[in-house]
């Protein structure tokens, strides 16, 4: 596994051709994470080496609302239908919020692979957040988007 720190310069690079200043959103806290937000998304990027297999990870994850412990059966056909229409990119439950991500090795990955992901899943976060909360919870995101699922 070669130096980390050149896949986070690829990454960085990447966020400055889609016009984001990396040191802006850069997490002090954790190295090799980002955090981008646009209107009522929200991105996650994060970059490890999985010394285990011995790779370097790259994911891009956007956190859309919390699912109630009592969702529907209607709700979660709903997901696994749209997973399988949308490109490099997967609904996913994270403790008890629906996510989308998209992960990938970046040993194998260019820079092009990398803007495309970012924008990926930005694109489904904001098409189809929206769409879910409205429809399942009466919520726009879009107008709320401190609290975007009912109390």
């Amino acid at each position: 596994m070669e130096n980390i720190e050149e896949y986070y310069n690829l990454i960085e690079s990447a966020l400055l051709d889609l016009g984001v200043d990396p040191e802006s959103c850069r997490e002090e806290k954790q190295e090799g994470s980002w955090t981008i937000s646009s209107g009522n998304v929200y991105l996650l990027l994060d970059c490890w080496a999985d010394t285990e297999e011995n790779i370097v990870v790259f994911q891009v994850l956007s956190p859309l609302f919390e699912i109630p412990e009592d969702m529907s059966a209607e709700f979660y056909n709903e997901i696994l239908e749209l997973n399988f229409t949308i490109n490099g990119t997967s609904f996913s439950k994270l403790n008890n919020t629906l996510v989308l991500k998209s992960i990938q090795d970046l040993e194998l990955t260019e820079k092009t692979a990398i803007t495309a992901m970012i924008n990926r899943v930005g694109f489904y976060a904001d098409k189809y957040g929206s769409t879910l909360s409205m429809k399942y919870f009466g919520v726009n995101i879009s107008e709320d988007t401190d609290n975007p699922t009912q109390e």
